[in-house]
């Protein structure tokens, strides 16, 4: 049975999940404890540089989320996500999506490390343990920013980012389409999901505590840009299947 190692809440892992799920791909869902969890993995996988998603199979190891979604489409059924015609506007959506999600995950965990109740919720254990392990939450929030060196990233740089993805979504949905390049593709659930640093979608698809929503909530871009968050949610709606 395939194994996909990930978080539950994080996009790039909410990336390869949709599209396994998309194609009908079975797998067994492993999730991943950032910190402690990096030895076990950097064991597996025998390299000292590891990050998630994880899918293995009998191809092997594939570690990205653009990977794993290729590997969904040459193993799975369904619609396809990629078609030929649309490959280098896909990619190029892609990378729009990853650079949300780096901006994202910096001002993202700089909040968190500053508000208690969130670095509780980031635990993953009962409620009643949450409390007690906020000091395994601080230093997994810590480990997260040297490894992916977030400290670097201006916060005002990092919304200009998010910002710019947000107004070349609206302009390639401004004559009503339902999808960025007319048909589902690949595209959308990238976008899709990377605009969780925006506006998380509801619990009913991805489920985060209160406190943990209004870190990952970005209120004066989400102001702006309701028509863009409408569509995300319309896309949840109507291909997030779980």
């Amino acid at each position: 049975m395939r194994r996909l190692i990930g978080l539950s809440y994080s996009p790039w892992s909410l990336k390869a999940r949709w599209a396994l799920d998309h194609h009908r791909v079975p797998y067994r869902w492993r999730e991943y404890l950032p910190m402690l969890g990096e030895p076990l993995l950097q064991a597996r996988l025998r390299r000292r540089r590891v990050t998630v998603p994880v899918l293995i199979d009998e191809a092997g190891v594939h570690d990205d989320s653009f990977d794993i979604a290729r590997r969904a489409e040459a193993v799975g059924q369904g619609a396809p996500l990629f078609p030929d015609e649309l490959a280098d506007a896909i990619s190029r959506w892609n990378q729009i999506s990853e650079d949300v999600c780096a901006a994202g995950r910096a001002l993202t965990t700089a909040r968190v490390m500053d508000d208690p109740a969130a670095l509780a919720e980031s635990v993953p254990v009962p409620r009643s343990l949450q409390r007690p392990l906020r000091g395994v939450a601080t230093a997994g929030a810590r480990f997260l920013t040297r490894k992916y060196d977030l400290r670097t990233v201006r916060e005002d740089a990092a919304l200009e980012t998010i910002g710019l993805a947000l107004e070349a979504a609206r302009e390639a949905l401004a004559d009503g389409r339902a999808y960025l390049e007319g048909p589902l593709t690949y595209a959308d659930l990238a976008l899709a999901v990377s605009l969780q640093f925006v506006r998380p979608v509801a619990d009913t698809y991805v489920r985060l505590g209160p406190a943990s929503r209004r870190c990952w909530t970005r209120d004066a871009l989400a102001a702006a840009y309701p028509d863009v968050l409408a569509w995300r949610d319309q896309v949840f709606a109507r291909h997030w299947d779980r």
